[in-house]
């Protein structure tokens, strides 16, 4: 369903658009893993 809503809003941004969204994305998820390992201690062991 995902990828399925993924192309269809793929098709009506523009390429610009997507880029920074995806620069955006990445950039949030690289600070929680940071603030996960620095601060939290890191991923839980199992």
């Amino acid at each position: 369903v995902g990828a399925l809503a993924g192309t269809m809003l793929g098709r009506r941004l523009p390429e610009r658009q997507l880029g920074r969204a995806f620069a955006v994305v990445v950039t949030a998820l690289a600070v929680f893993l940071l603030v996960d390992v620095l601060v939290l201690g890191g991923p839980p062991g199992g």
